[in-house]
């Protein structure tokens, strides 16, 4: 251990990550525990893989450029699935697209978001797909653009667990 660990320990100390809420501070949150904006974007910190009431999801901790850390948690099948390829060090950013129907008659609507990660400065595409999808590219049971068609059709079909307040 050096010196420049314990400050960095002290850094983490001092400045907790805050929650991202995109839909604004809901429920009995404090608003000063809270970014509540639609977009997010920093180089990821930490990831973790939480289980609660609906299965596993990814929580993950990014240091933003003025150097404030925030914790995104992967809840709902569209941000979980794009959030699980995510590695420490990368740079992600997460734009929430907003609620969307469901394609499929008589499922609820579902929360919409954009990642994009890179990693060593190239684009990580498959960190932004579900990871059945990304098993057929490795598998090369598809083509790439096939791939692309298949995880799109996936994001917008999907209906996402009904989550608790947070």
């Amino acid at each position: 251990m050096t010196f420049d660990q314990l400050d960095q320990i002290d850094e983490r100390l001092d400045n907790p990550p805050k929650l991202w809420t995109p839909k604004g501070v809901q429920g009995d949150l404090d608003p000063d525990e809270c970014i509540a904006e639609k977009q997010v974007k920093g180089i990821v910190e930490e990831k973790d893989f939480r289980t609660g009431d609906y299965g596993e999801h990814p929580v993950v901790i990014v240091v933003r450029p003025d150097k404030s850390r925030v914790r995104i948690l992967g809840y709902g099948t569209v941000l979980g699935n794009r959030l699980r390829g995510v590695e420490v060090g990368d740079a992600v950013g997460i734009k929430y697209l907003g609620t969307r129907p469901s394609n499929t008659a008589g499922m609820k609507p579902y929360d919409n978001y954009d990642v994009v990660v890179l990693r060593d400065g190239r684009p990580v595409g498959a960190a932004t797909k579900p990871t059945s999808v990304n098993k057929a590219a490795q598998e090369n049971a598809f083509d790439p653009e096939t791939v692309e068609l298949l995880a799109d059709a996936i994001a917008e079909a999907t209906v996402p667990n009904e989550q608790p307040p947070l």
